[in-house]
């Protein structure tokens, strides 16, 4: 029952249970044959899929959503519920395409609406409880899965959002086991497989190396909603990034065939940082030793590594390749998004001073301002109220290199003198800085 979203380059998982997002019908597959997934005999409980909706067409058209099967569902659904129109179940898998479709507001209103009016209703209020998982309202979720339980305890999706919840809430090595031996179980559909083997690699500080590398490449054997190439280039990231074990990285990312261009960036981000991984085994900085392997890393990005440093200064198991990312190119070419390098350091989880001296040293244009928040950096870096030790001496370097040291911030609604008098204890700490740097401005002049 839930989505399965596959992040292929960002750094941080979201919450597996509201994973998976596929707008489009399943082209890959042949969605003429689906039928619903037979019961699963798992630790002396037989689960099953939904055992509340009975009608078999209306499992049907189930089955085709966990398949990814929206068109067909779609148009067999519309059918369905012209033909029963007070079959109250309909509005579960109503509601699941909703949820697929990012209608989230729609799909709990459909929801609420019908397990008021029938309390018997179990998938209803366990869909009701997916969501809530998805959007860590643990809560809330706990509520609907109890519910669900005293109706139907049975339930396949039931069983795994407990899991779920249990790992998310009170997390052990045993609960996680479990998810381990539900992801590697093949009586499971993909789809619930996916969820176990997203969920364990969440808790990744309680799972062994070895049983996380078994649970990557489970994951490459099933089919999911997940594309085969975003998996394949997902394990090969662990292996590069957490692992350093770039051979075998680059044996699976010379095999990923793929037309989706992010995953294939992707692919070529992962096979120059593994050159550089190998280069760094030699010497933490361009030797003559290990300058073939640089040069590798270089080819694989049209000769610059930019996108890496970019990359650094966000995950800190990237940090150890600085050595070689000093210099690039252009400091102020912008990425995808909008965003240069200094932009991506201010929004950045852990601010990187040396990162940021770097550019500024390398010219970067320190009144530039920046699209996610219609701010230069030096508002961002005042206006942002943790790490104030880095903040400080960031904030100088900024100065120095020129910065205006009262631009006008948030699309130019007020500048930072405004700001500081609004929010005196945000700028408590930079405030002596900042006076100084106003009293010798030109403007004051």
């Amino acid at each position: 029952m839930q989505k399965i979203f596959a992040f292929v380059l960002v750094l941080v998982l979201i919450p597996t249970v509201c994973v998976a997002d596929r707008s489009h019908d399943n082209i890959d597959g042949d969605c003429r044959n689906i039928v619903p997934a037979p019961d699963v005999n798992f630790e002396g409980q037989t689960l099953r899929d939904a055992p509340d909706i009975v009608d078999p067409k209306l499992r049907q058209i189930n089955a085709l959503v966990n398949e990814s099967c929206f068109a067909a569902a779609a148009n067999a659904l519309a059918k369905f519920e012209k033909e029963h129109p007070t079959e109250f179940r309909a509005s579960f898998v109503r509601a699941r395409i909703f949820w697929i479709y990012d209608e989230k507001g729609l799909a709990k209103t459909l929801l609420h609406a019908a397990v008021e009016k029938n309390p018997d209703f179990a998938s209803g209020y366990l869909l009701l409880g997916s969501m809530a998982l998805g959007e860590m309202d643990y809560a809330t979720a706990s509520r609907m899965l109890s519910a669900t339980e005293n109706q139907s305890p049975t339930n396949l999706w039931l069983f795994i959002d407990k899991l779920v919840l249990e790992a998310r809430t009170i997390p052990t090595r045993a609960v996680v086991q479990r998810l381990i031996k539900v992801a590697k179980d093949p009586q499971f559909p993909g789809n619930v497989r996916q969820s176990a083997a997203e969920e364990v690699k969440l808790h990744g500080d309680r799972v062994d190396p070895q049983d996380l590398d078994e649970i990557y490449r489970t994951e490459i054997s099933f089919e999911s909603s997940v594309p085969l190439d975003q998996k394949m280039v997902e394990y090969a990231a662990w292996l590069v990034e957490r692992q350093e074990r770039t051979e075998d990285a680059r044996r699976i990312l010379h095999s990923v065939k793929t037309d989706d261009k992010g995953v294939e960036r992707r692919r070529q981000l992962l096979l120059a940082e593994s050159y550089l991984f190998d280069a760094l085994k030699i010497d933490p900085v361009q030797t003559q030793r290990n300058f073939a392997l640089i040069e590798k890393a270089k080819n694989e990005l049209g000769g610059d590594l930019g996108q890496i440093a970019s990359h650094a200064t966000l995950d800190p198991y990237l940090s150890r390749l600085k050595g070689f990312l000093s210099a690039t190119e252009d400091v102020d070419v912008k990425n995808e998004f909008g965003e240069t390098g200094l932009c991506r350091s201010m929004m950045a989880i852990f601010l990187d001073v040396e990162y940021v001296n770097g550019l500024l040293e390398n010219l970067a244009d320190p009144n530039q301002i920046c699209s996610a928040t219609k701010t230069p950096p030096l508002g961002m870096i005042v206006t942002r109220g943790d790490q104030t030790d880095k903040r400080i001496l960031i904030l100088k370097e900024l100065l120095r290199s020129g910065a205006d040291p009262n631009p006008k911030i948030f699309d130019g609604h007020e500048d930072i003198k405004m700001f500081c008098a609004d929010q005196p204890v945000s700028c408590e700490e930079t405030l002596p800085i900042l006076q100084a740097a106003w009293a010798t401005s030109p403007k004051n002049q």
